[in-house]
């Protein structure tokens, strides 16, 4: 059956089949509830990073005009298209619940970043060529640090109000999205110097190598969180920048040690995260008036940003 059918799809099922079975059994829903902080601090990290520290840089590089063109303008592209259509159709009163302009452009920059889990999966299993994999990978990788400086940016405007918004807002949250973004690259590459001099002079504490590998990324992912810049960004950077230069720095065994503990790590969060999606689709539906229908929808948004990444 793994053959047929991706991991993450037998995940989401799965976890279709556990929502089922604890509402059918009246468990408390907060007892199997996932915040969304839980997420990104202790989930999202490993898989990033394990994303960034196995990507093959050569093909990244030599493709990166390429992979950023769809990473950013492809997202916000998508994010625009997918916001002024709904904008559009909500003008014929479709929705039964009305939103604003900025809700529907903050809930469009939630969905505009694909996370194509299963399609690299089966590039993998073919041997695509390595053109179409780093377009893919590269792309998916990060556009989810773009989408999540569009949402935080579209969260602010709506947070001023339609009303109060100025032509500086706009020309500031512009350069908001640049400096949130390269400044959590800056970060990440910083931090990924710090572990590259670390692992290279580290000479007496050899055992104590492998742990700069797993504590670096996560203080680079914190401390972009820590100045408001993108973490995502910062640890995808740091990633790349380790695997450069620390894994030489690396015994044979340590490396070898490193590389699947990363890859377990990622793992178990993949599946936390894909079992969490598909139990999520079948909590929480309970009828509710016109504004409990709205916090239900800003609700479901902050659940599409933990499961996009």
């Amino acid at each position: 059956m793994a053959e047929a059918i991706p991991d993450s799809a037998l995940l989401i099922v799965l976890g279709l089949l556990l929502g089922s079975v604890l509402r059918f059994a009246q468990v408390d829903e907060k007892l199997f509830f996932l915040p969304s902080e839980t997420f990104f601090l202790y989930l999202l990290p490993p898989i990033i990073f394990e994303a960034g520290y196995f990507m093959p840089n050569r093909e990244l590089f030599d493709n990166i005009d390429s992979v950023m063109l769809f990473a950013f303008y492809g997202t916000i592209w998508n994010t625009l298209t997918i916001g002024l259509s709904l904008f559009w159709i909500s003008k014929f009163g479709i929705f039964s619940v009305g939103f604003s302009s900025f809700q529907i452009l903050l809930f469009a920059s939630l969905i505009s970043a694909v996370d194509p889990v299963a399609v690299i999966a089966v590039f993998e299993q073919i041997n695509i060529n390595s053109f179409l994999f780093i377009n893919v990978f590269g792309e998916a990788l990060f556009n989810d640090g773009v989408s999540v400086v569009l949402y935080q940016m579209f969260r602010k405007f709506l947070l001023i109000g339609i009303d109060n918004l100025s032509f500086w807002h706009f020309i500031a949250g512009c350069a908001s999205f640049l400096i949130i973004s390269i400044g959590g690259l800056f970060i990440g590459l910083l931090f990924a110097i710090v572990a590259s001099l670390a692992t290279k002079f580290a000479t007496r504490i050899r055992l104590l190598a492998p742990v700069f590998v797993f504590v670096v990324p996560y203080l680079a992912y914190l401390s972009a969180e820590l100045f408001g810049l993108s973490s995502i960004l910062a640890i995808v950077a740091c990633g790349i920048g380790m695997k450069q230069y620390v894994k030489e720095n690396l015994s044979i065994d340590a490396s070898s040690s490193v590389k699947y503990f990363v890859k377990m790590l990622a793992q178990c969060s993949e599946t936390v995260r894909m079992k969490g999606w598909g139990k999520g689709g079948r909590d929480g539906r309970r009828e509710r008036g016109m504004e409990g229908e709205r916090e239900k929808g800003m609700e479901e948004g902050r659940c599409v940003v933990q499961n996009i990444l």
